[in-house]
């Protein structure tokens, strides 16, 4: 499902990741762990395409990714990133209907399945109940799950979480 071969990645010079491999097959949750600063958000953003790579090095389910559009990768690869900038005028549903926009034609509205699954969703991260309040209006834990809802509701089969804990209860 996710193939990455040695992947190496800088910044001004100075190596971040170093012949990094990955293997992870469908259906597992792995879980990448380390100190601050050895390049976990780094692999994070190379994957989702935050970050670009000059080398042919991520695959996902054979297919290259680094040669994919924005809206083509966002098929195959969903992100909840450690800090999101959220448009604070944007109502939780709002930001989760934002996650079915890799599916809809330019200019294309959300249909009822559309709805139906930011539903589903909103009711899996007890988000629903939010549904017509403002971003800025939510406590941190708020936020993030609203977050998660939407990259939930993205469909991708890769979903990849960056501190996906921070602001939750326990």
């Amino acid at each position: 499902m996710l193939h990455i071969e040695n992947l190496s990645f800088s910044y001004h010079g100075q190596k971040v990741l170093d012949q990094f491999s990955l293997d992870i097959s469908e259906g597992e949750c792995v879980g990448i762990v380390g100190p601050n600063g050895v390049g976990k958000t780094t692999l994070i953003n190379l994957i989702s395409g935050v970050l670009n790579t000059s080398s042919n090095q991520i695959i996902v389910s054979g297919i290259d990714v680094t040669k994919l559009s924005a809206d083509e990768r966002a098929r195959l690869i969903s992100t909840v990133p450690q800090n999101p900038y959220l448009p604070t005028d944007f109502t939780v549903l709002d930001l989760v209907l934002m996650g079915r926009n890799p599916h809809l034609r330019l200019l294309e509205w959300e249909g009822e399945r559309d709805f139906e699954l930011c539903n589903y969703v909103m009711k899996l991260t007890d988000t629903i109940r939010l549904s017509d309040r403002k971003l800025h209006t939510l406590s941190g834990g708020e936020r993030q799950r609203a977050t998660i809802a939407m990259a939930l509701a993205q469909e991708a089969p890769i979903l990849l979480l960056d501190e996906p804990t921070a602001n939750l209860d326990i």
